[in-house]
């Protein structure tokens, strides 16, 4: 998986949400932002807010895809942007539950 704050494919793409999206949107999977309702431009520059942030383990549009690291990518995986789950290595499915690892078993925070 990648360190915090790098996205994408080879983790190249870095993404933070002071820097990146100016306080005013999330980090995306692929090291984009995404957002607060209100905002808009590449890195959430343009507009005047007026919205509320999705609630913690909520993403999408409307904040109606549900997504936690726990019960959606079974602590094998991260959720991205859309609620989905992108797996750790030697993980994958929709869910994170095929495969064995091969792995660091340490979760986020834990080295």
């Amino acid at each position: 998986p990648c360190v915090k704050d790098m996205y994408g494919e080879g983790c190249s793409a870095e993404c933070s949400i002071a820097a990146t999206c100016n306080n005013q949107g999330r980090c995306l999977g692929d090291g984009s932002c995404e957002c607060l309702p209100g905002f808009s431009g590449a890195d959430c520059n343009t507009g005047d807010g007026g919205g509320d942030p999705c609630v913690k383990d909520m993403y999408g549009e409307g904040c109606s895809a549900e997504c936690s690291i726990a019960a959606t990518c079974n602590n094998q995986g991260r959720c991205l942007g859309d609620g989905s789950c992108e797996c750790l290595p030697g993980f994958s499915g929709a869910d994170c539950n095929t495969g064995d690892g091969g792995g660091d078993p340490c979760v986020k925070d834990m080295y």
